[in-house]
C-alpha cells in the first residue's frame, strides 16, 4: 500500500463567524483511519466534484476566505479494480463556523494536480476563539493512466500512479463454420489505429471503428501470418445471410483485435490494403512499468547488491537487503539484467545508509558494458 505522509504546520488565523449554512454537514473526526476504507463525512443534498463533498459550491463567492491549518496530509491507495487514490488530510479551520473546501483539479500539462485546501465564513460572523478540527479524505479519481505529482497548498504531498485499465481479450470475429453459405459484403472504415497495452509482456491491439451495410450483417476481421517482409494484411468484411429482409441503415462498430501471437520482431500492419502503422515486439523478458532500482553496499569489506522493480516510494533498508533479492557478486547482477526485456531503464542508487556505496570504477564499467550490450538503459544516480 503506498501511504505518503507528511506533516507541516500552518499558522491558523482566528476569524470571527457565526453559524454558515453550508452544503457540507459536520462529521465524527476519524480516529486511526484504516487505510484500506475509505471514510467519508456525511452525504449531502448539494452535487459537488465526484467523491468529493468539500468541493466549491455556487454559493462560496458571497463568503470570506481564510486559510486552514494543516497538521497531516497523506495519499492511500486503497486496494481494488480499478486502484483507488484518495487525500488525507487532518487538520483545523479557523472557528467552528468555518466550512472547509478542498479543490481537486484537472491536472495540467506536466501531470501536476494542485489541490487547493482552504476554509470559508460570512463575512458578517461574530468573532469566537475556538477552533474546529477536520479529518476527512477526498477522492482523486477520475484522472486518466498516467503519473501525476499531487500537490496541497503549493506542498509536494507525493505521487500517484494510476496503470492502464486490465486489458480484456477482444471478442473473435474470425470466419466461422457456416461462412461459406453466406453473402460478402463490405465495411466502412471511419478510424483505425494500433495501441500497446503496458502488460508483461506488451500486448498489441487493433482498434477499428466503422459500419456495417445493415444491422443483419456480421462483422469479420481476418489477422494472418506476418510475410518475409514482415507485412501483415488484415481484412475486415462482412457477411449476410442470402435474401436477407433488413432495414437499409448502416449499422456503426468500434472493436479491438488482439495482434497477439508474433514472435520478437518489427512489422507494418495493413487493413484492407491500407496501412495503419509499425508494431515491434520485443524480445521476452521481464518488464516493469516504473523502471528497475539498483542497489550496491558494502558490509566489511564485501560489495552485495539488488535489483528490484521501480515504485513511487522509498524502499526501506530491510526490502533492499532481504536475503531473497540479495545479489551476492557482479556475475549474479549480470544475471539478474539478462531476464530483463531490451529497452527496459534501470537506476542504480547509492543508499545515504545502510553502508550504501558504489563499487570501484572497474566494476561499474563491466556492469554499464553488460547492460549495454543487452539493450539495456543504466542510470547512475549522482548522490
Amino acid at each position: 500500500m503506498l501511504r505518503i505522509i507528511t506533516t507541516i504546520l500552518l499558522v491558523s488565523v482566528l476569524a470571527g463567524c457565526t453559524p454558515v449554512s453550508s452544503a457540507v454537514s459536520t462529521h465524527t473526526p476519524i480516529q486511526n483511519m484504516p487505510t484500506e476504507q475509505a471514510i467519508t463525512p456525511q452525504p449531502t443534498a448539494v452535487a459537488a466534484e465526484e467523491g468529493n463533498l468539500y468541493a466549491p459550491q455556487p454559493s462560496d463567492e458571497n463568503l470570506v476566505r481564510d486559510p486552514v491549518a494543516i497538521s497531516l496530509y497523506e495519499i492511500l491507495l486503497l486496494p481494488g479494480n480499478p486502484l483507488q487514490f484518495k487525500l488525507h488530510l487532518v487538520g483545523s479551520t479557523p472557528t467552528t463556523c468555518h466550512v472547509l473546501r478542498v479543490a481537486v483539479p484537472p491536472a495540467d500539462a506536466d501531470g501536476r494536480i494542485a489541490v487547493e485546501a482552504y476554509a470559508l465564513v460570512e463575512s458578517d460572523a461574530v468573532p469566537t476563539q475556538a477552533i474546529k478540527p477536520f479529518d476527512v479524505t477526498v477522492s482523486l479519481a477520475g484522472y486518466p493512466a498516467g503519473q501525476y505529482t499531487v500537490w496541497l497548498n503549493g506542498e509536494l504531498v507525493g505521487e500517484m500512479v494510476l496503470p492502464e485499465a486490465d486489458a480484456e481479450e477482444p471478442a473473435s470475429y474470425a470466419p466461422q463454420p457456416g461462412d461459406e453459405d453466406l453473402t460478402r459484403g463490405t465495411v466502412y472504415i471511419d478510424s483505425r489505429e494500433i495501441f500497446l497495452l503496458k502488460t508483461n509482456p506488451p500486448q498489441f491491439r487493433l482498434s477499428i471503428s466503422g459500419a456495417l451495410p445493415t444491422p443483419c450483417h456480421a462483422l469479420r476481421v481476418v489477422v494472418p501470418a506476418a510475410d518475409a517482409e514482415g507485412r501483415i494484411d488484415i481484412e475486415a468484411y462482412s457477411l449476410v445471410k442470402p435474401g436477407a429482409m433488413c432495414a437499409q441503415v448502416l449499422e456503426p462498430f468500434s472493436t479491438t483485435i488482439s495482434l497477439a501471437g508474433y514472435p520478437a520482431g518489427q512489422y507494418s500492419i495493413w487493413l484492407n490494403g491500407d496501412k495503419v502503422g509499425e508494431m515491434v515486439v520485443p524480445a521476452s523478458g521481464d518488464i516493469s512499468m516504473k523502471g528497475w532500482e539498483l542497489y550496491s553496499w558494502q558490509e566489511d569489506g564485501v560489495f552485495s547488491y539488488a535489483l528490484l522493480a521501480g515504485t513511487n516510494r522509498l524502499k526501506t533498508l530491510d526490502e533492499i537487503q532481504a536475503l531473497d533479492v540479495r545479489l551476492a557478486d557482479v556475475e549474479a547482477v549480470k544475471t539478474a539484467l539478462a531476464r530483463l526485456a531490451e529497452g527496459e531503464v534501470i537506476t542504480w542508487s547509492v543508499l545515504d545508509y545502510g553502508g550504501g556505496e558504489l563499487p570501484p570504477q572497474a566494476v561499474r564499467d563491466e556492469i554499464a558494458a553488460f547492460a549495454e550490450a543487452h539493450g539495456l538503459i543504466l542510470q547512475i544516480a549522482v548522490r
